[in-house]
């Protein structure tokens, strides 16, 4: 690898990451697809004994529907990146949010950790590991 082309990798992912999550508080659905390979997946993690809200999707048309129900659940206020590795091309976020529901109005405030895969300047692996008793508790579910 020539000497400087892991820190240009790296601000590209960093610059993909921050657009992506900008364009996630602004629930701009296009502006968060835009950063994900056609193949790939999105997993919520969690245990589906416990709460109804993890979940998984896999190519382009499913990822884009569980993100836009999530979006139109879920609104992310107060949005605050707290720590972002980067090593190759896996990256960890860890960040806060105020998140709002808006058939509910109810809010609150929470943490959240996703692992993030990349080919290229594209997501091929979203793994984002929430609080799902919060989020089933604000739906009401």
């Amino acid at each position: 690898m020539p000497k400087g082309a892991g820190m240009e990798q790296r601000a590209r992912i960093e610059a993909v990451i921050r657009a992506a999550y900008e364009a996630r508080r602004r629930g701009d659905l296009d502006g968060v697809m835009a950063h994900f390979a056609p193949r790939a997946q999105f997993m919520l993690v969690g245990s589906p004994a416990a709460s109804p809200v993890p979940l998984s999707a896999m190519g382009d048309a499913a990822v884009r529907e569980v993100l836009r129900r999530l979006m139109a659940s879920f609104e992310f206020r107060e949005v605050e990146l707290r720590l972002l590795l980067i090593e190759g091309d896996k990256a960890a976020v860890h960040w806060s949010a105020r998140v709002r529901v808006p058939a509910s109005g109810q809010e609150a405030e929470t943490e959240l950790l996703d692992l993030i895969g990349f080919e290229g300047d594209k997501i091929v692996l979203f793994k984002q590991f929430a609080d799902t008793a919060l989020a089933a508790r604000l739906l009401g579910a």
